[in-house]
This record gives C-alpha cells, sequence and structure tokens, in this order.
C-alpha cells in the first residue's frame, strides 16, 4: 500500500540534492531518490511545484548591445546552446510533471468509474435476483392452486363415482 504521508521536507531535500548533483528535480527522479512508491506522485507533484515556485529565478547577464550580443554568441556559442538546452529542459520537465499529475487524476476517475461501473452491475444483478425470487413465489402460489384444484376435482370425481356405485 502507498504511502500517504510524504512530506514537503522529503520532497525539497530530495530536490535540492538532485539539484546538487546537476540533475533537473522531476517527479519520477524524486519519486526514485527517495524510493516513494509511484502511487504518491500526485502529493510529490505538488510538494516539487512548491519547491519550484521558491527557487530564485536563474538570472543570465544579458549583452548591453547588439554588438555585445554578436561579440557574445561568437565567442561562446555551446554556453548558449548550453542555456537554451537547460531553459527546453526545464520547461519539458514541468511539462512532464503537468502530464504525470493529469495521468495521475485520470488513474483516479478510472478507478473511480470502475468501481461505479461494479455498484451498477451489483445493483443491476440484485433487482434480476430480487425479481426472480418473486416470480419463484407467484410460481410456487400457482402450483399450490393448481395442485389444490385437483386434489378438489378428485374428490369431487370420487364423490360423483360413489353414488353410481351404490346404484
Amino acid at each position: 500500500m502507498p504511502r500517504s504521508t510524504v512530506t514537503y521536507a522529503e520532497v525539497k531535500a530530495t530536490a535540492d540534492a538532485l539539484s546538487a548533483d546537476g540533475k533537473l528535480p522531476i517527479v519520477a527522479r524524486v519519486l526514485d531518490r527517495a524510493g516513494l512508491p509511484p502511487g504518491t506522485s500526485t502529493i510529490v507533484h505538488r510538494h516539487l511545484k512548491t519547491w519550484r515556485d521558491a527557487q530564485p529565478p536563474v538570472e543570465r547577464p544579458a549583452p548591453r548591445s547588439s554588438d555585445d550580443l554578436s561579440a557574445a554568441a561568437q565567442e561562446a556559442p555551446d554556453e548558449s546552446a548550453e542555456g537554451g538546452d537547460a531553459i527546453e529542459i526545464e520547461r519539458l520537465a514541468r511539462e512532464l510533471d503537468g502530464v504525470q499529475q493529469r495521468i495521475s487524476e485520470l488513474e483516479t476517475s478510472l478507478g473511480e468509474a470502475r468501481n461505479r461501473t461494479v455498484a451498477a452491475q451489483v445493483t443491476a444483478l440484485e433487482a434480476l435476483l430480487e425479481a426472480r425470487d418473486h416470480t419463484i413465489a407467484a410460481l410456487r402460489s400457482d402450483l399450490r392452486a393448481v395442485r389444490a384444484e385437483r386434489d378438489e376435482a378428485r374428490q369431487a370425481l370420487g364423490e360423483a363415482k360413489e353414488p353410481r356405485e351404490a346404484r
């Protein structure tokens, strides 16, 4: 059974450790590093979002003029690409977290829908059983009535034969 109490402190410590290792803290990595079951991804996602919101924005010094920009681009093209990659990775990580959150919500909804479906099927089957029981009771009552009529007919027939035999 998944743990139901994942604290912000656990997620923060794990996210800080991942960041210190140069890895982007995403839900899957936090779950793995902290040894948490996948069923806790929703709460981890919430705590990780709080942790991200508390992080200071990454400031990159901007060149002062277009000449400075061109010079900076020529001097360090790899650095610009890495910065762009880091921003893209961060965007994708946030998108992935959102997708994981949506998957968790859909899994919960699916479980609830299955429970409702099973409950509806059980209710329908109970109604069928009740109808069957009423039908059986009605048939038994009819059978008793037919047997009583038969017995009365036999008795009347027996009584009708007695006066003839007496003659």
